[in-house]
C-alpha cells in the first residue's frame, strides 16, 4: 500500500465518491482537464466540451476543479486518475 502511487484503494474511493457519480456534462470537462498538459482558461475549455455558461460551480466547491491564473485545472490525484480513465477509453 505504503509507496503505491495509484493504491487500488484509493482508485475504488475516487470512482465511487466522484467519477462514477459525476453528471456526464462535469465528467467531461474534468477528462478535457486530466488530458491537457496544462491549465487552460475556461473559455477554452467550455468550448472544447461544448458546455455553455460559467464554471460549474460544484466542481469549484467541492475541489474537484480548481481555478489557477493560466486557468483552470485540476487536483493531481484525481488527475491521475482520470488519465486511468481515459487511456482505457482509447
Amino acid at each position: 500500500m505504503y509507496g503505491e502511487i495509484n493504491h487500488r484503494d484509493w482508485i475504488r474511493f475516487l470512482d465511487s465518491e466522484i467519477v462514477d457519480v459525476l453528471p456526464d456534462e462535469d465528467r467531461s470537462i474534468l477528462l478535457t482537464l486530466a488530458r491537457a498538459e496544462r491549465p487552460m482558461p475556461w473559455k477554452e475549455l467550455s468550448e472544447s466540451v461544448g458546455y455553455v455558461g460559467q464554471p460549474p460551480k460544484s466542481l469549484i466547491s467541492r475541489g474537484l476543479m480548481i481555478e489557477l491564473e493560466d486557468g483552470m485545472w485540476l487536483h493531481e490525484a484525481l488527475r491521475s486518475r482520470l488519465q486511468m480513465h481515459t487511456e482505457k477509453q482509447d
